[in-house]
């Protein structure tokens, strides 16, 4: 009667461990438009006073793609995230980080592609890293790192595109809450959980960075890093799966243009693009 008491324990325990693995994560219901690459819509955990109150999330394996910066200085144009998915064969447009507000041609931070230097000055506020283009097949296609475990020149010698941005979650998977906390945007960031997948979380309806952190993490999707993209008017992205396109925009900033009535998709001079793999 004991040993059936302890196989009924035992059994009930590793059926409450996987529900609760299968609860705790990835319980988003993913809409697939490729074997590599889907989106999701979610809510907020807390209604905003301002439009939808809603994510738009997209999930990718950068494995399956071939990944670009596409950069000013190196092509001379100043277009829209949806004039590279439309004109350029790109299925996935995103902001590469924030501007130089002396210079918008140039990245904020350090920005390298290719050997060739964007920006030069490694901010030592900015301790996320995003890198690309391996030197290595054995590496990812696409890697966030965090500047308080490695070091520049580490990454530099596996991959040859790396940019800063400031971190929302480390490596640990843990906070990092930004000091300032008094300005709420249209937001954009970039995340990749433990599996080695890459998420893209945009939300048009504005929030502070310490929001974001919090929905992110409440999502549970087992995220190791998270790094601020880009905000407000900015902040964009361009779609375009076969007949499936979409391009969304930010429009709210506090302090700065509280107003929820941008519809422009804005010219920007640096893009991660995102080419799938025909034989992925």
């Amino acid at each position: 009667m004991l040993k059936l008491h302890l196989l009924f324990v035992f059994v009930f325990f590793i059926n409450s461990f996987n529900a609760f693995h299968k609860n705790d994560y990835d319980t988003l219901k993913w809409i697939k438009l490729d074997s590599t690459f889907e989106y999701n819509l979610t809510k907020h955990r807390k209604k905003s006073k301002i439009g939808s109150s809603e994510f738009f999330i997209i999930r990718l394996k950068p494995t399956n793609f071939h990944v670009d910066l596409i950069e000013y200085n190196q092509n001379k144009l100043l277009k829209t995230a949806n004039f590279w998915t439309d004109s350029m064969n790109y299925n996935f447009i995103v902001n590469a980080g924030m501007y130089n507000l002396k210079n918008e041609k140039l990245h904020r931070f350090f920005m390298q592609n290719k050997g060739l230097i964007n920006n030069q000055k490694l901010d030592s506020s900015a301790k996320g890293i995003i890198a690309f283009n391996p030197l290595f097949n054995t590496l990812p296609n696409l890697k966030l790192f965090d500047l308080t475990i490695n070091e520049l020149v580490e990454i530099q010698k596996e991959y040859s595109t790396i940019f800063q941005g400031y971190r929302l979650i480390d490596n640990s998977g843990k906070p990092i809450y930004w000091e300032r906390n008094d300005q709420i945007c249209s937001m954009l960031i970039i995340a990749q959980d433990n599996s080695g997948h890459i998420y893209f979380v945009f939300s048009r309806s504005p929030l502070s960075q310490n929001e974001m952190i919090d929905n992110i993490l409440t999502l549970n999707l087992g995220l190791n890093n998270a790094i601020y993209l880009e905000g407000g008017s900015k902040a964009s992205f361009a779609l375009s799966f076969g007949d499936f396109k979409i391009k969304k925009v930010g429009s709210y900033v506090s302090n700065y243009y509280p107003f929820d009535n941008n519809y422009a998709m804005p010219k920007s001079p640096n893009f991660i693009g995102f080419k799938i793999i025909s034989n992925h």
